[in-house]
């Protein structure tokens, strides 16, 4: 479903499945004001039970056997609030995209962006790590982001990396952190990737 953040119209499209029964609270990734998403009443429920229409058909059909694939692989990501979002972490869809910030990723700095980033690895989320400005990153760094996609995969969510600098990418190759991550060109890659 469609909903429009209170404050500045921005349109977030929803897939009523990820909304609890309690509902959802939305940051707008525009103006950061959070506000509530409600579940639509159980409208869904009974137009696929009394439609005969084969597309809703073998939809129930998917609905139901997910418990079963979800024993053999984890269920996809969904979108769960994060409270204390950073203020370089932004909402797109369902995606956290963290906009790492200054131009390394080393001891002098790691410890903060892990404390800055612990909410987010607490869901499982979908998160894009976009590394534009970062032009070195040390075994410190290196072992913040491994350290980030062993525990936020553990609780079935998911990291990429995008937008790697060719030095970055020269360090990613040597101690094989490119084999542990997804790492794609440009963000757009990214959010096709976890898309696809």
């Amino acid at each position: 479903m469609i909903v429009l953040c209170e404050k500045c119209k921005k349109k977030y499209r929803i897939d009523d499945n990820k909304i609890s029964k309690k509902g959802l609270k939305v940051k707008c990734s525009n103006c950061k004001h959070i506000f509530h998403v409600k579940r639509k009443e159980e409208s869904s429920k009974k137009s696929s039970s009394k439609t005969s229409n084969l597309k809703n058909s073998s939809q129930d059909l998917n609905t139901k056997k997910q418990p079963e694939s979800n024993k053999t692989k984890p269920a996809k990501p969904i979108k769960t609030e994060v409270t204390h979002l950073p203020d370089y972490a932004e909402w797109d869809d369902d995606i956290i995209i963290v906009n790492l910030q200054g131009e390394t990723l080393d001891a002098a700095n790691c410890q903060d962006f892990k404390e800055e980033i612990h909410n987010i690895l607490e869901t499982p989320n979908r998160v894009i790590f976009n590394m534009d400005n970062i032009k070195f990153v040390d075994s410190s760094g290196c072992g913040t982001l491994n350290s980030s996609i062993k525990r936020i995969k553990k609780i079935g969510g998911d990291i990429k990396i995008c937008n790697v600098q060719d030095q970055v990418a020269a360090i990613f190759r040597l101690i094989k952190l490119n084999r542990v991550f997804q790492i794609c060109d440009t963000l757009e890659d990214a959010i096709q990737a976890f898309n696809a």
